[in-house]
């Protein structure tokens, strides 16, 4: 018996059948793999939440809609980020004290100043699931030391 939520397909017939936001959130990955490059997309019911060498890591979550998606970046409410976030164009949507979520919704036409703001938040909910300040290496060498 499997735990957790419902896996799904990328196009099945109760899942992701949205093919315009479905690229949207393609290229939100992107922005995402700049930070972490070994993140892949996790498709469930409810959300496309994110996978690290196959284990969840939902520090980014995206929700498709038809003509957009909200991503939802776990960070804890700052007076700097909702002042970066409030100075953007991007969308916002209410901050989601319970789960401590910044929720924003990002359409088609994403700007750079946007898709900067998108990867300071990618950064940002990063440091605060991992406690990392940079990109990890994607293969730690052994050290002669350790031999």
């Amino acid at each position: 018996m499997r735990l957790g939520p419902a896996q799904t397909r990328r196009r099945s017939e109760n899942g992701w059948h949205l093919p315009q936001a479905l690229k949207l959130t393609d290229k939100l990955r992107e922005i995402v793999q700049d930070v972490e490059p070994a993140a892949s997309l996790n498709y469930t019911k409810h959300y496309i939440g994110l996978k690290v060498q196959n284990a969840s890591m939902n520090f980014v979550q995206f929700m498709p809609r038809k003509a957009h998606v909200i991503m939802l970046f776990k960070v804890a409410q700052t007076a700097e980020t909702d002042e970066i976030i409030g100075d953007s164009t991007l969308e916002p949507m209410k901050y989601d004290a319970n789960w401590k979520l910044y929720r924003i919704r990002v359409d088609e036409a994403i700007t750079a100043e946007e898709r900067a703001v998108v990867r300071f938040l990618v950064q940002r909910a990063y440091f605060e699931y991992t406690g990392l300040d940079r990109q990890p290496a994607v293969a730690l060498a052994p050290t002669e030391e350790s031999h």
